[in-house]
Formats: C-alpha cells, sequence, structure tokens
C-alpha cells in the first residue's frame, strides 16, 4: 500500500512539474521581447493611420486638412523615431499621422509629428 501511495505521488509531483515546464514555456514564447531602436521606422501598422498637415491652431483645438480635432487628455505625441513630444511642438504646415480616440469623431490619442530635421 506504501509503495502505491507514494508512486501516486510521484506521478503528482511529476504531473505538477511538466505542467510548469508546459506554462513557463509556453509564455515565454507568447510574450516577446520588443526592442526598437532610435533609427529604426516606426511599426508598419501605423502606416494605416489618417494622415494629413496641420492647417490651423486654436486655444484648444486644431485643424488637419480642414478637419477640427482636439487632443484626449491622455494623448502620446511622437516624433518619426518614436520619441515622445509635447503638445507645444504642433505647429501648422507639420505634416502629421494620427488615431481618433474609440468611441469619438475628433479626439485624438496618437499622433505623429513629421518634423523637419
Amino acid at each position: 500500500m506504501r509503495v502505491k501511495t507514494h508512486r501516486s505521488q510521484l506521478k503528482h509531483v511529476k504531473m505538477a512539474l511538466c505542467a510548469v515546464y508546459l506554462l513557463t514555456t509556453g509564455l515565454s514564447f507568447g510574450v516577446g521581447v520588443a526592442v526598437v531602436f532610435a533609427d529604426e521606422p516606426l511599426p508598419a501598422a501605423f502606416a494605416s493611420y489618417p494622415a494629413g498637415k496641420i492647417s490651423s491652431i486654436y486655444e484648444r483645438a486644431f485643424q488637419i486638412d480642414g478637419r477640427t480635432v482636439s487632443l484626449a487628455p491622455e494623448a502620446i505625441l511622437v516624433d518619426r523615431h518614436g520619441d515622445p513630444l509635447p503638445p507645444t511642438a504642433l505647429r501648422v504646415d507639420i505634416d502629421v499621422k494620427y488615431h481618433i480616440q474609440k468611441g469619438t469623431t475628433d479626439k485624438i490619442d496618437w499622433m505623429l509629428l513629421i518634423l523637419p530635421e
């Protein structure tokens, strides 16, 4: 009887170790590490975002090719290298790519400013 109990416990320990191994291996393949270098272009997904040129700037809003929009409170502005920019970097005649916040029609939550170099 003791031998069966020991074998049963050993079997459970082996199964638990196997499960931990599979879980750890699965997580390591499922969660990748993204490395982005400053000289690399932004990911290709951003290529499908609308593009335009800032044509006017008001106190709390601005126009991109005649469309009036504003920044969402948590908006992220970046340059072509992905480096963050302050809202004061917005200027007339700058080319941009942007993303409209989900559930709104005029709030931008992400914008790429293509500044002259």
